[in-house]
């Protein structure tokens, strides 16, 4: 116990600088020493504070047409400083309903604290509220409510998402500081929203039972009212709306203790705190907590009269903070509110001169610091049309909480809007005060996809403690690697960076094409039992339907039953070539074709390629060529897809350019049917873009023979890796076949960076005809630092 609190000591001393120390100093730590610590040390598991993930997503728009997709950035912010910065390297993405099923699932990796991708909207959705969810794996450890979540309205037709002038709708009450007291003046908030969730329009009194009171209710957002009233006691107060349709208040308390804040200052909280006249004396405790980390806490003695103290807020990061009043028996009041925190910055949009000829707009952005100085950053930035919106739906998508606009002229209008919204919020998705409570690390942070199933020779038999070979290649893909199988045969494949669907072969060591062969079963559930396991191995794989990336759970193999044994009836398949790729044929003279009786080497097939140089091992040839076969390319580095050489595909899969037929392809002389050389100057190789300068040599493996054979497709899968995602300016190109007048989303650009004066300069077209468009930018620099602004630009006067 004596070492285990020495080493906890000591690693919070070396830990706790990078992510607690207030201030600029705090933000000087370099990202490599945060991605460097030991985050996963036994000794600092009871400090999951340290190391608290959040995910703030910026999104073109709010309102969805299907057939758009719905672009977004994603900033990952670490610790209490909340600096951009990533120990996850996978953002998971889900489109979820309103019942809280995720409709699809998406995975993009990440890159210094931030990502940018796009989600496909499935076209058969029905018209409704949806939410975009997203979080990293690590988030699990501390619950949903650390997700980031936000609503979307997603129709067949922006028109149709129009105000009902009377629907339906649920009203419910929302005290300041959770209780109504008689006696002392109490402020209330009133939400009202139709069945559906869409905020309601509301006009109304609050009235008393005897008509002493009539209070009308005043409209601060959309959905939201407010009302300030003094209740006495035995009264019962309703709220009366100008349709004559009636909803009872919360009934008043005698006892307790009124909790009010005022958060409009930049600079500090103002509390008062307020007795009733029956409460008893008594020492109550003041506490202000933002995602497990207590920023003050005062002792009070609360007499007769009110309490009143401010709270500076010059060490309190941006974040939700709950605010608490009570005892040693009970909690007397609690209050939630939004701190911007004291890295804000200030972010203009300006308006250029606009052509109208082109129908451009141009834009000017400006991000300085609190004092002034220009900032160099990178900023995502949206325009949307408003065209055909009712002010309804403008009032509708306010302001994000944490991306409240930085305007100065409009802080503290936007301060008074966030608390209203803040105190009429589900509280439950804000409390966090039992996240560290349990101290238990479950899901560890995520460093690339991943994908765990069994592994099976082709009789079903699983192959225990089995060096699998694993090979996929594609055009922005080459993967070749080499994992043993557990004890029971469990296969786990870790920190895949693959884009977009890959086709992934199965291998290991055997004295023929079958032995070498590897079935994998993905695991879907990791409580499934061996029945389960074994019904669906057995059935036919449908080859069409790709892998996704696996779902990390702890599994507990104990008791593991091995596949029951089947017969496996083998065929002889007639002796026929394999049909070329893509209708792709090698011009004569540049085929060899390899002889099943007497196969020859790979050095031997290959030099037998007119043109063709070989040297070196046999199994491995160096390979070269004589006059300009391979074209006159320049030589590339970089990336495992710009080696010089030739590109190899098997079977039509794209393996990698190289000068050196490698052994960790998995192919001996054995597997091959034939080789064909396409020269880089046949018009066909231009399907493999740049990576055919060279040349492409396309092998066809076996696919029947003299000898029984089995399929190289009972080891081939499809693994769906991280989203592929249309880029705006793509998505632009194709909006220009087709009409644009009911379009949303006129111009996106995740990566728009401002110059060493604070400065950038956007320019986009938009359809022709165009009233007001709404420009949105947000910003949050590897310090932490936030910016956000809009502006509404009046396309035609």
């Amino acid at each position: 116990m004596r070492i285990t609190i020495l080493k906890l000591a000591v690693a919070l001393l070396f830990y706790c600088p990078y992510l607690l120390a207030q201030g600029n100093s705090a933000k000087e730590y370099s990202i490599n020493k945060l991605k460097q610590t030991a985050i996963q040390d036994a000794s600092i598991r009871d400090s999951l504070f340290l190391w608290q993930e959040r995910v703030v997503l910026h999104t073109d728009k709010s309102l969805v047409v299907k057939d758009e997709p719905l672009f977004f950035k994603a900033y990952m912010l670490t610790g209490p400083n909340r600096l951009r910065v990533n120990a996850s390297n996978v953002l998971i993405v889900d489109l979820v309903d309103s019942s809280g099923e995720a409709i699809l699932t998406q995975y993009h990796g990440i890159k210094s604290g931030a990502t940018s991708g796009s989600l496909d909207i499935p076209k058969k959705l029905a018209d409704g509220n949806y939410f975009i969810r997203a979080y990293t794996r690590w988030m699990k450890n501390y619950g949903e409510s650390f997700y980031y979540s936000k609503r979307l309205v997603i129709s067949g037709d922006k028109k149709e998402l129009s105000d009902d002038s009377s629907p339906a709708f649920k009203v419910t009450f929302h005290p300041e500081g959770g209780h109504l007291f008689n006696s002392l003046a109490n402020r209330v908030v009133i939400k009202a929203v139709t069945e559906n969730g869409t905020p309601a329009k509301l006009q109304g009194t609050i009235v008393s039972e005897s008509g002493s009171i009539s209070m009308p209710i005043s409209k601060y957002d959309s959905g939201l009212f407010s009302a300030t009233f003094t209740p006495r006691a035995n009264e019962v107060y309703q709220l009366t709306t100008s349709d004559g349709r009636t909803f009872n208040l919360p009934r008043a308390v005698d006892e307790g203790y009124q909790l009010s804040v005022n958060n409009l200052d930049s600079s500090k909280i103002i509390i008062i705190i307020k007795p009733t006249k029956t409460s008893k004396s008594n020492v109550l405790h003041l506490k202000g907590e933002m995602a497990g980390v207590t920023y003050f806490k005062k002792n009070l003695k609360v007499d007769e009269g009110e309490v009143k103290l401010d709270i500076l807020k010059n060490d309190i990061p941006h974040g939700i903070m709950k605010i608490s009043l009570f005892d040693e028996n009970r909690e007397w009041a609690s209050r939630f509110i939004n701190i911007e925190g004291y890295n804000r910055l200030n972010l203009e949009i300006f308006p250029l001169e606009r052509n109208e000829e082109e129908n451009g707009i141009a834009i000017k952005l400006l991000v300085k610091d609190n004092l002034g100085n220009p900032v160099e950053t990178e900023l995502s930035l949206s325009a949307r049309s408003l065209r055909n919106e009712s002010p309804f739906l403008n009032e509708q998508f306010q302001e994000e909480h944490f991306w409240a606009t930085s305007s100065k002229s409009r802080n503290r209008e936007v301060r008074f809007l966030n608390d209203i919204r803040m105190i009429a919020a589900d509280t439950a998705s804000f409390d966090f005060s039992s996240t560290f409570s349990e101290q238990k690390i479950q899901y560890p942070f995520q460093k690339g996809l991943e994908l765990y199933g069994y592994a099976y020779d082709l009789n079903n038999t699983l192959l225990k403690n089995k060096e699998v070979q694993v090979i996929s290649g594609g055009k922005e893909n080459v993967l070749v690697k080499e994992e043993k199988t557990d004890d029971n045969g469990m296969l786990r494949l870790t920190d895949l960076n693959l884009t977009g669907e890959n086709e992934m072969v199965f291998r290991t060591k055997g004295d023929d094409s079958k032995s070498r062969l590897v079935k994998f079963s993905q695991i879907e559930n990791p409580t499934e039992d061996s029945k389960e396991i074994n019904k669906r191995t057995n059935r036919k794989r449908d080859s069409k339907k790709p892998l996704q990336p696996s779902v990390w759970q702890p599994i507990d193999t104990t008791g593991l039953i091995e596949l029951d044994e089947v017969d496996v009836k083998e065929g002889r398949i007639k002796k026929r070539a394999s049909a070329p790729v893509y209708g792709i044929k090698a011009r004569q003279g540049r085929v060899v074709i390899q002889d099943p009786k007497r196969p020859k080497s790979i050095f031997e097939l290959l030099i037998k390629i007119p043109g063709i140089t070989v040297s070196g091992n046999p199994n491995s040839p160096n390979i070269g060529s004589s006059g300009e076969i391979f074209g006159n390319a320049p030589t590339q580095s970089g990336s495992t897809l710009d080696q010089p050489g030739p590109l190899w595909v098997v079977d039509g899969m794209m393996l990698e350019n190289s000068n050196v037929f490698q052994t960790s392809w998995g192919l001996t002389e054995n597997d091959i049917e034939r080789i064909e050389f396409i020269s880089p100057y046949n018009s066909d190789a231009s399907m493999w873009g740049s990576r055919a300068d060279k040349g492409v040599f396309l092998i066809y493996t076996r696919n029947g023979s003299d000898i029984d054979y089995v399929s190289r497709k009972e080891g081939q899968f499809t693994f769906k890796g991280y989203h592929k995602s249309i880029g705006y300016d793509s998505y632009n190109r194709k909006l220009l076949k087709r009409s644009r007048k009911d379009q949303v989303s006129l111009f996106w650009d995740p990566n728009v960076k401002t110059d060493e004066n604070g400065e950038a300069i956007v320019r986009f077209k938009t359809p022709p005809n165009f009233d007001n468009i709404m420009v949105n930018a947000k910003t949050i620099t590897e310090k932490g630092e936030i910016g956000s602004g809009k502006a509404i630009i009046r396309v035609i006067e």
